[in-house]
């Protein structure tokens, strides 16, 4: 799907999950290029110490610390993270022409 690549590490029972979401991480940050994609992945673990992967128990701060980092630029991040999860978890899309991470009751309602 992508080229840039945030690993997990651990086994637990949201490995699934886990997986999923890096995944659509993935596929997310790919939008940047496989060579900024990493930057800015390893730029927001490096600042806010956490790794985007694990943000997938509140991707709310995965979506600040991306707005913060690139302003209007993360919604095409956030978008793609988005469209990537529903569809890995078959799930149909709000029809909100733009759902956003921050946003609980368009993240939450689906996920």
């Amino acid at each position: 799907m992508s080229a840039v690549h945030l690993p997990i590490s651990g086994v637990s029972a949201l490995d699934d999950f886990r997986q999923v979401y890096a995944e659509a991480l993935n596929y997310g940050f790919s939008a940047l290029g496989r060579h900024i994609g990493n930057v800015v992945a390893n730029y927001l673990a490096r600042k806010y110490r956490i790794a985007p992967v694990d943000t997938y128990s509140d991707p709310k701060l995965l979506f600040e610390a991306l707005e913060k980092s690139l302003g209007y630029g993360s919604i095409v991040v956030e978008t793609r993270i988005i469209k990537s999860l529903y569809s890995q978890l078959s799930v149909p899309l709000s029809t909100q022409p733009v759902i956003r991470m921050g946003h609980p009751e368009d993240f939450e309602k689906y996920v």
